[in-house]
């Protein structure tokens, strides 16, 4: 009767640990699927965010009157010190962070 108590007690904790480890691999590749489709949406701005990247551009550049070409960092700056907010402002600021870690630097209209 103990023995039969402890293969029951071992049966289950094997299949606990079966089940978490089956759980871990469903979450990761979960969790890779959300992030795969985060990259997709991040390449590309909708068309009303492209307006206001427009603008952003054409007011940045009165500001530094040519003087230099217009950084993706000047963008993110300049939305933070405007105080501008909404989900396109932060979705132009995801788009940027995104080009900047590709190595992208400068904007090109």
């Amino acid at each position: 009767m103990i023995k039969n108590r402890i293969i029951v007690f071992y049966k289950i904790i094997l299949k606990h640990t079966l089940l978490s480890k089956m759980r871990k691999k469903l979450f990761r590749k979960i969790k890779m699927e959300i992030s795969l489709k985060r990259v997709k949406e991040t390449e590309t701005l909708a068309e009303n965010c492209l307006k206001l990247v427009k603008a952003i551009y054409n007011h940045l550049l009165i500001r530094i009157n040519g003087k230099r070409k217009i950084m993706y960092s000047d963008i993110i700056r300049y939305i933070v010190k405007e105080n501008y907010r909404g989900p396109n402002y932060d979705a132009i600021i995801v788009w940027c962070n995104s080009k900047i870690k590709k190595g992208i630097l400068f904007f090109e209209k």
